[in-house]
């Protein structure tokens, strides 16, 4: 293969000094030629050869084409199963580890709102019940009253009749005295204050056992 070393009759290890000397002696030669070819040949190699860079660049390109084209060589290695299937247990755990504890917390969710329920359900159930009681206790107290109204009125006309028929007779009965009224009054007052203790004691025991029955009922695991 000719180079452009060979155009300058010079070695590749030639120094910038010889391969000067060189380009003049060639071009004293064509002086005397009018050989087209070869003066353009002297040309070209004094243009790249005399010129640093240019010759590094046309140096490497000789190595190059001396030594052929670059094979890259791929190591054939095996795939990398381990690493592989490391990651796909890890991502199934993950996603197995993510779906048991949103079911803790969907069935820890769902218990607390079954409590919550049972426990409004015992509160309504005791103020219905408290209602229910108070709205006896003013029946009673009303009957009461109209009761005490009536035999006050019975009595009235009962003294009435009798001291009308044998006043001739008798001695007319000797109405009671406010002592006496206020004794009748206070023993009156005791006996609804005892009945109201009775009803009190009656609902406390109906609320404890609801409460022991709501609380005894299982709640539903999902």
């Amino acid at each position: 293969m000719r180079t452009l070393y060979d155009v300058l009759g010079l070695g590749r290890g030639a120094s910038a000094a010889q391969i000067e000397a060189a380009y003049r002696a060639a071009v004293a030669e064509l002086g005397h030629e009018t050989d087209l070819i070869r003066a353009k040949a002297v040309g070209e190699a004094w243009s790249v050869l005399g010129s640093a860079t240019r010759r590094d660049a046309y140096d490497a390109r000789l190595r190059q084409k001396e030594t052929g084209p670059v094979t890259l060589v791929v190591e054939d290695k095996p795939f990398p199963w381990l690493p592989v299937v490391a990651l796909a247990v890890l991502l199934v755990g993950c996603a197995t580890y993510y779906k048991v504890q949103s079911q803790r917390t969907a069935a820890a969710q769902k218990a607390v709102e079954a409590v919550t329920a049972a426990a409004t359900a015992i509160e309504q159930a005791r103020l219905a019940e408290a209602a229910q009681s108070r709205i006896e206790q003013q029946a009673l107290s009303e009957r009461r009253r109209a009761d005490d109204q009536r035999a006050r009125e019975m009595a009235s006309a009962r003294y009435e009749s009798s001291h009308s028929s044998i006043s001739r007779f008798y001695e007319p009965p000797t109405p009671p005295t406010p002592e006496q009224l206020r004794e009748r009054e206070l023993a009156r007052a005791k006996a609804d204050q005892r009945h109201e203790e009775n009803l009190a004691r009656q609902r406390s025991y109906e609320q404890s056992v609801a409460m022991q029955r709501a609380l005894a009922i299982p709640i539903a695991r999902h």
